[in-house]
């Protein structure tokens, strides 16, 4: 069964003095296949969702990894630098390829 956990929030005032929130997710779901390395047999993924003005938008990466300390660095990371559900895949694309590039 799928679980989605709320691991931060943040709040951004626009110029126009309005505020946007984002909401960091951390999705955690059973692997179909074999365990990760480190014997996890949950695939760790993340979601973001923006409030802003009434609307909500929202973007996830699913199975990004075995391991739930490389998405929690992830998404610490994305929160850090604001990252919106807009920009989500190609951040976290860029990430990870500079993450196995070094």
């Amino acid at each position: 069964m799928r679980v989605v956990h709320l691991i931060g929030e943040k709040k951004v005032e626009l110029e126009d003095q309005r505020e946007m929130v984002l909401l960091y997710y951390l999705i955690e779901e059973p692997s179909k296949e074999m365990s990760g390395k480190d014997g996890s047999s949950f695939l760790y993924g993340i979601k973001i969702e923006k409030q802003f003005g009434g609307i909500v938008e929202s973007e996830e990466v699913e199975a990004l990894s075995y391991s739930k300390e490389v998405v929690m660095q992830l998404i610490n990371t994305l929160m850090e630098c604001t990252v919106t559900p807009l920009t989500l895949i190609e951040v976290v694309d860029d990430l990870i390829t500079l993450k196995l590039c070094s």
